[in-house]
């Protein structure tokens, strides 16, 4: 089993079953509290799940998907994490953060599930033969399966769109096959592949967390949003911090130095992380010193597949700013000069299609393409706007590659005026 944690308490009796908002109110209470444990978090925000009930999403890692606490009208607490792809240095904060938690809010934890043993017996070099042990598992697992299409993928979810070509994706950056086997001969050999070892915040910690950033979430441009200005600045000064506390740790200052770039080309002010100029001549010299990389940090310099529910996906320049619309059905890509707008539809004609020249909702003159993608019943509409002719054949290869799983055949395209 891969390691994580699941604990399950009970808050102090409150008298009459909690309502709906008083659990909320309770979750905004933790979230609060989460934040007081300073940069080690990212974020802790309030959410739901698929039932609409509300659930406290805790982030501390890139590599590791968030810790969710949900709570019942009866006081009832249950916090689940998976800390495999992090590390035991994660589990250990964790198991840290929760105790600390448990304490000031008066949980008393009743039932602990927890694979490795860790919080119950506080061994370290059992959860650390547990997390090896863990990596070899995968690898030998890895090894062993037949040849499939694209990239085997090691701590990152199933559904994560990059199409690098690998051969084995792991948060913090492809990996070969002669390294799977030798981990599979001697687990020793993946204490490198988790970017969270030792339990307390160290220059190896802000380093993998920024290379866990710049390999699965920046975009290697400027940013178009606050989320995004506010990841910039994250692995700026992550990055900023690892450097302070060691100097001599080997750090990515190619892919720094791209992350300086992106914030001095920040016109809209969404960054707002400054470094000195003495920093940054002194991460460009150490850039411009390191001999030319065949491979480049960042997943997203490759195109992204991203799935858009009920078997449905689209291929999409990893550069795009994406996400959702308040409504909840509208997905959204965008940079300068292109826009990516999918929605659902009722069923339509699979082929049914529009090319027209015309002005966008700023007024800006555009080549769109729009048309109804219909398979199985299930319709989704398209439409690409760009804004540069030479533009139109890639709105097409993005059209083209909706496709629904299975995927249905392609649809070929023609540029004509409407």
């Amino acid at each position: 089993m891969a390691p994580g944690l699941t604990l399950t308490g009970r808050l102090e009796a409150t008298g009459a079953p909690a309502s709906r908002t008083e659990i909320r109110d309770g979750l905004a209470r933790a979230a609060a509290w989460f934040e007081t444990l300073g940069d080690v978090v990212l974020g802790a925000e309030l959410g739901h799940d698929a039932d609409n009930r509300p659930v406290l999403f805790v982030s501390f890692h890139p590599a590791a998907d968030d810790v969710e606490l949900r709570l019942s009208s009866g006081g009832l607490l249950r916090a689940t994490a998976t800390t495999a792809p992090a590390g035991p240095g994660y589990h250990t904060h964790l198991c840290r953060a929760l105790g600390a938690f448990a304490e000031d809010f008066g949980v008393a934890w009743e039932r602990i599930d927890d694979p490795t043993g860790f919080f119950p017996a506080g061994d370290p070099d059992a959860l650390n033969r547990q997390f090896l042990a863990h990596a070899r598992r995968r690898c030998r697992a890895i090894l062993d399966a037949p040849d499939e299409p694209g990239p085997a993928i090691l701590g990152l979810p199933p559904d994560h769109g990059f199409t690098h070509p690998g051969p084995i994706l792991t948060p913090c950056g492809p990996r070969s096959r002669e390294w799977a086997a030798a981990v599979a001969a001697d687990p020793a050999a993946a204490r490198d592949m988790f970017p969270w070892w030792h339990a307390d915040p160290d220059a190896g910690f802000y380093r993998n967390r920024a290379i866990a950033l710049l390999w699965c979430e920046f975009p290697w441009r400027a940013p178009l949003t606050e989320e995004e200005g506010e990841l910039t600045d994250q692995i700026a000064a992550d990055l900023e911090e690892a450097f302070a506390l060691d100097p001599t740790a080997p750090l990515p200052w190619r892919a720094w130095a791209d992350v300086f770039v992106a914030i001095e080309a920040d016109r809209n002010g969404f960054t707002v992380q400054g470094s000195d100029a003495e920093l940054k001549a002194e991460v460009r010299r150490r850039a411009a010193a390191q001999p030319p990389c065949a491979a480049p940090v960042g997943y997203r310099r490759f195109p992204v597949r991203v799935a858009l529910g009920d078997g449905w996906s689209v291929l999409v320049p990893g550069s795009l700013a994406d996400g959702w619309a308040d409504d909840g059905q509208t997905w959204l890509a965008w940079d300068d000069r292109r826009t990516v707008t999918i929605r659902p539809a009722g069923p339509g004609a699979a082929r049914e299609l529009t090319v027209e020249e015309c002005r966008d909702a700023r007024g800006q003159q555009v080549w769109r393409l729009a048309g109804i993608v219909s398979v199985g019943g299930a319709g989704l509409r398209c439409q690409i706007d760009v804004a540069d002719p030479a533009d139109k054949d890639w709105a097409a290869d993005v059209w083209q590659s909706v496709c629904r799983h299975p995927a249905e055949e392609n649809r070929s395209v023609t540029w004509r005026a409407s």
